[in-house]
């Protein structure tokens, strides 16, 4: 799969991560009138990864972060694994969800070492306008965390399709019924339950039922692909390489060097 600008061609394998230097990405993205061209825009006035030192220096702090995250973690947890829920707010989003499955599958499974499986039901998921991942090992449940979000796709003249990704921790019994569990959650638009404590559960976690989750990345459908909290940039859909980089950058810095990268 290639994608296409004027005057040049982005082979599917081409390593095309870079670091957008803007500010209040969100709000530029929203006044926008022309989303492409700001995020060509956007891509343009980044530079190349590598050409920089703090390119390098921002890396050995994702992979320090990863091994951090991997020694707090009992190794039970480790290989337990997470549920991905992918869901589309229309049930014409099928190829959208589908870009998100071949993503998430690579990289979980050539990048982590995790065993990917498909869940099958297809008639629930049909009915929910949703895919469903299951991941075990690879420190998924870690990893994944940092997805759990509204996904911005955005395709001209279809314009933007919201896609929620949530994350569920994977039980080492039956899989299949806590997904069950929370496809009927999301069927009856259930409002957030609480947990032991009496309190709501925090903003953006799998519980969240009613609620539209905050934005966390744009992918333009044959050009770049922005996340609005690192501000790392791909100049197509993102390759598992890539797109590992996209989510070590939302794991916990080390608190040795929390303030390297701002």
């Amino acid at each position: 799969m290639t994608s296409r600008a004027r005057g040049r061609s982005i082979k599917a394998s081409q390593f095309t991560l870079r670091q957008s230097g803007a500010s209040e990405l969100w709000q530029r993205l929203v006044a926008a009138v022309d989303l492409r061209s700001l995020l060509k825009e956007l891509a343009t006035n980044a530079p190349p990864h590598g050409e920089r030192l703090n390119d390098y220096l921002a890396e050995m702090l994702r992979e320090s972060a990863l091994l951090e995250a991997m020694a707090e973690t009992p190794e039970d947890d480790a290989e337990a694994g997470a549920i991905i829920l992918i869901r589309s707010l229309d049930e014409g989003r099928k190829r959208e969800r589908e870009a998100l499955v071949k993503a998430y599958t690579a990289v979980f499974e050539y990048k982590f070492s995790a065993k990917v499986d498909r869940w099958r039901e297809v008639e629930e998921m049909t009915a929910l306008n949703a895919e469903a991942l299951i991941v075990r090992g690879g420190n998924a449940a870690i990893v994944a965390a940092g997805e759990v979000g509204t996904h911005l796709f955005y395709a001209a003249p279809e314009g933007l399709a919201p896609l929620q990704v949530r994350v569920l921790p994977l039980p080492k019994n039956d899989a299949a019924k806590t997904l069950r569990e929370d496809v009927e959650l999301l069927k009856s638009g259930a409002t957030k339950p609480q947990n032991q404590e009496g309190e709501s559960n925090p903003e953006g976690s799998p519980a969240a039922y009613g609620e539209l989750l905050p934005v966390v990345r744009v992918y333009e459908s044959e050009g770049a692909t922005l996340d609005l909290r690192s501000g790392l940039m791909t100049l197509k859909m993102p390759t598992s390489e890539e797109l590992r980089a996209l989510m070590l950058a939302m794991l916990p810095l080390p608190y040795e060097f929390e303030d390297e990268l701002n």
